[in-house]
């Protein structure tokens, strides 16, 4: 787990950032909904999309985003989940929809893989019943990025003794 300062922190490493997302299984990028300010989201995200797509050899982890303070979406007084975001009728759930939606565009996401949650005390939502369920639906493609991940570094660590031991046989 690497836990980065938001995007528009000034020391954030993009280095650190881009070797953190190598090491990584899957990725939980978390915003906050009620910041119209995504551009340094998208533009990290467009870094690392860059620095996979630089690296074929490298299957890139899946990315899910975790939208958070969902409770402070209009109306703030209508705070009463669940909520049904596939065919939303409440006009909270409509909001709520529809910020998915601008998240995932602004975001070059897909609207299914962004979920929205509320963290604050007392009105924890969508955590357990949605992004853990998201999380264990893509597990297998997690499984999948850290085999190729540990099988290439296996390859390089035997690469060396086993040209030692063919040099040795040559000569």
């Amino acid at each position: 787990i690497f836990d980065a300062p938001g995007c528009d922190t000034p020391w954030l490493n993009e280095k650190a950032l881009l070797k953190a997302a190598v090491k990584a299984d899957l990725i939980l990028w978390v915003c906050a909904v009620h910041r119209a300010d995504r551009q340094p989201d998208r533009q990290r995200l467009d870094q690392l999309r860059a620095a996979f797509a630089a690296r074929p050899d490298h299957r890139p982890p899946p990315i899910l985003v975790a939208v958070s303070h969902i409770d402070q979406l209009r109306p703030q007084r209508e705070w009463q989940p669940p909520y049904d975001l596939l065919s939303p009728q409440r006009t909270k759930a409509i909001t709520i929809r529809a910020a998915v939606d601008a998240v995932a565009a602004d975001l070059a996401i897909p609207a299914v893989d962004v979920i929205p949650v509320c963290l604050c005390e007392g009105r924890i939502y969508n955590v357990d019943d949605a992004l853990w369920v998201a999380i264990l639906d893509r597990q297998d493609e997690a499984n999948r990025v850290r085999f190729l991940r540990c099988l290439e570094q296996r390859k390089r660590q035997e690469n060396w003794p086993l040209l030692r031991e063919q040099l040795a046989n040559a000569g």
